[in-house]
């Protein structure tokens, strides 16, 4: 069972079908219960609106580069074996079983130890990633995202805590920002 969101994509690099990449992983390690795939964060490509008729793979095609970007794409998102007794989510980022720590490879199929914590070091890109088109354009953000909390419940959204930590910071999104904030 893979976990996303819907502004995340699961890109295999390798292989032509998720089947295919987990036939794969599964030889490497037969036992296996976690596959932690990492982040690769997008920014907004300094579009304020975007043309909806363009896929968001074609629109935004640059990487973010914000301090925030680079820490937060140590995270990853989980695709878990199922049926297993006692799975909880800590939060979106990490599955737990009460008692024991679950078998965990990373995206590249490599055997690893993991804390509670969600970020995992280093980076295993090789494989797979999940493109994660956090912001989009400002005007989708302020439609789509600025007026629901957090996916995880810890922070209410606001322009500079959750757009500006991941985007450039230009007059003209401050100003499309100043003139709709309200609407």
């Amino acid at each position: 069972m893979l976990y996303v969101d819907v502004d995340e994509f699961l890109i295999l690099k390798k292989h032509k079908t998720i089947h295919q990449y987990m036939d794969y992983i599964l030889k490497k390690n037969p036992t296996l219960e976690n596959v932690k795939i990492h982040w690769d964060i997008y920014d907004d490509n300094n579009i304020i609106e975007r043309d909806v008729s363009i896929p968001v793979v074609e629109s935004f095609t640059r990487k973010g580069t914000t301090p925030d970007c680079v820490v937060q794409n140590y995270a990853t998102k989980s695709i878990i074996k199922c049926g297993i007794d006692g799975l909880q989510f800590k939060n979106v980022h990490f599955p737990i079983v009460n008692g024991r720590k679950l078998i965990v490879v990373n995206g590249d199929g490599e055997l690893i130890s993991t804390s509670f914590y969600q970020m995992v070091k280093p980076r295993a890109l090789n494989l797979a990633c999940i493109n994660h088109y956090v912001t989009k354009s400002i005007s989708e953000y302020m439609s789509q995202k600025l007026k629901r909390g957090d996916a995880d419940g810890y922070i209410k959204r606001n322009i500079e805590n959750r757009f500006f930590i991941y985007c450039d910071k230009t007059s003209n999104k401050i100003e499309y920002y100043n003139k709709h904030k309200n609407e």
